[in-house]
């Protein structure tokens, strides 16, 4: 796991502007996974126009061509299944579901 997660703003990681993290601990065992960015205003209002910004490329996009990516980030979703169910696991301390 990361030591650290940043915001994801404009197809990039960011640090939040006010410098503000807040940890992710495992409940089950109290131990600190990561810190996770807190975005505050000014990141949410970054984060809008930084989507409004890529909104019309995505609109004029064929709907195939939406739909091809979509595809495909299931596919990544799906090949990183067996790590996001650990991270999950991890997170709310509860136990492995096989």
């Amino acid at each position: 796991m990361e030591a650290r997660y940043e915001l994801w703003i404009g197809g990039a990681p960011r640090p939040p502007r006010g410098g503000r993290y807040f940890p992710s601990t495992n409940p089950a065992t109290g131990e600190q996974l990561t810190a996770i960015a807190l975005g505050d205003r000014d990141d949410v209002a970054a984060a809008v126009a930084a989507a409004q910004a890529a909104f019309p490329a995505w609109r004029d996009r064929k709907p195939i061509e939406r739909g091809r990516i979509l595809l495909d980030v299931a596919g990544a979703i799906r090949a990183q299944a067996a790590a996001l169910a650990e991270l999950e696991q991890l997170e709310t301390g509860k136990p492995a579901y096989h």
